[in-house]
């Protein structure tokens, strides 16, 4: 059996993350576009992780949990065990450090790695909020992954942009051992979302009403729930 971490289990994106995992076979997916990835045999995950705080709650589907007061050493200990590590850095600021460390101890330990292990960083869209547009005629064209050396991040999200680059250095001594990948989560919302709960409640009971979300920086109009074309949001 594959055995996946996921840190922090009891949040709402660690549910999510752990429940995907333990629902699906491992290698299962489409066929990597690059053929020299790792493609992991399938097998069933077994899933592992963090709670986010001492009232936190396993979810039914994960096997084990490392408590909140538990030594790096054992969270160290149990990552190795693991052939997936998930760390989300998406959910608040304290996960950021806690994430730079866990990568940094598992290269650490490359050496004595007896088969491949994946990390995956779950990080945030806004990495690439300052970033200049592809086409400054176009607005609407997308950013590709090529882009990533160009993403200029939000002011908050400078400690962001540099565990993304850690991780992605960190993948690039020994492939054969260790392989890492970042992904840029965007906003999350749907059922039991934090930051966006209140503009998504509002946007779901208004009428045609802008909503507004302030505090983090000038973006594009996005519409939390694409079905009501009414509905529209605005971020300042």
């Amino acid at each position: 059996m594959v055995k996946a971490f996921v840190n922090n289990v009891d949040s709402y994106t660690g549910k999510i993350l752990s429940k995907v995992f333990n629902s699906a076979a491992s290698g299962a997916g489409n066929e990597p576009e690059v053929p020299q990835e790792p493609i992991i045999p399938k097998q069933q995950y077994e899933v592992i992780g963090t709670l986010q705080s001492f009232e936190g709650e396993k979810p039914e589907w994960v096997s084990e949990v490392i408590q909140p007061a538990a030594s790096r050493e054992a969270l160290l200990a149990a990552m190795l065990t693991c052939d997936v590590i998930v760390y989300n850095i998406s959910d608040g600021p304290e996960t950021v450090s806690e994430a730079s460390w866990a990568v940094e101890a598992l290269h650490g330990q490359l050496t004595s790695f007896a088969s491949l292990k994946v990390f995956i960083c779950v990080s945030t869209v806004l990495t690439w909020a300052r970033s200049k547009p592809v086409d400054p005629e176009d607005l609407t064209v997308p950013f590709t992954e090529e882009d990533y050396r160009r993403r200029r991040p939000h002011p908050n999200f400078k400690d962001h942009v540099e565990v993304e680059k850690l991780v992605t250095k960190l993948g690039k001594t020994d492939k054969t051992r260790f392989w890492t990948y970042v992904i840029a989560s965007g906003l999350k919302y749907g059922v039991g979302e934090d930051i966006s709960i209140s503009c998504s409640s509002l946007l779901a009971r208004g009428r045609g009403r802008a909503a507004h979300l302030w505090g983090w920086s000038k973006c594009a109009a996005y519409n939390p729930h694409p079905g009501l074309g009414q509905h529209h949001s605005q971020c300042g």
